[in-house]
């Protein structure tokens, strides 16, 4: 398993799981890197541009897809006010609240057919359209993870290197992961790859 102690090459490994799962979505992300790895504006000397990181769309909305079905945070808040819940239940200031992103991730009500891998749910005005806390992969408001557009840079970065370079397979199955809380959300035992170098 990658990054006992990083959570970010954890995103990597269930992102990387879950293009493994899906080979079309696999296929496509590597075109479109492909793509760019083949302009001179975008490449220098081997190395990604930063301005060439924008051209990888659809590998940022699998990420952001797998971080959907996957977050690795539980974020937990002190009420510094009393918080309604519903009519009949308030909780009263100074207590501590957790939230599960897990949970708000897979809702329905802002994700339809929840268990299902689907990248264009982070179309941008696909984003637009649902509630602006419904998604928490990093936290949300004043107090999200200062460090997201730099967890986001690495992603596209390890993602890119690694399927420009093999195909990935995975004899593992969704059901077969088994999650535990460690300071993180991560799997019990590690999730197995076949790379294969591409010709």
């Amino acid at each position: 398993m990658l990054g006992a102690n990083d959570t970010t090459p954890l995103s990597a490994e269930y992102a990387l799981f879950m293009l493994a799962l899906h080979p079309e979505h696999q296929e496509r992300c590597r075109q479109e890197i492909d793509k760019v790895f083949n302009d001179p504006n975008g490449v220098q000397n081997g190395i990604l541009e930063f301005e060439a990181l924008k051209e990888l769309k659809y590998l940022e909305r699998c990420i952001q897809e797998s971080l959907r079905i996957h977050p690795l945070t539980l974020i937990l808040r002190r009420l510094e006010a009393p918080l309604r819940i519903n009519e009949e239940l308030i909780i009263p200031k100074h207590v501590s609240v957790l939230v599960a992103p897990y949970a708000i991730h897979h809702l329905s009500q802002y994700y339809p057919n929840p268990e299902k891998y689907d990248p264009d749910r982070f179309f941008p005005e696909k984003m637009k359209e649902r509630h602006q806390y419904s998604y928490l992969p990093f936290s949300a408001g004043p107090r999200n993870c200062i460090g997201l557009k730099l967890a986001m840079i690495e992603l596209q970065i390890m993602l890119a290197t690694i399927l420009r370079n093999f195909e990935v397979k995975t004899p593992d199955k969704i059901e077969d992961i088994k999650l535990v809380v460690e300071g993180s959300i991560r799997p019990a035992t590690p999730i197995r790859f076949t790379l294969t170098k591409r010709k």
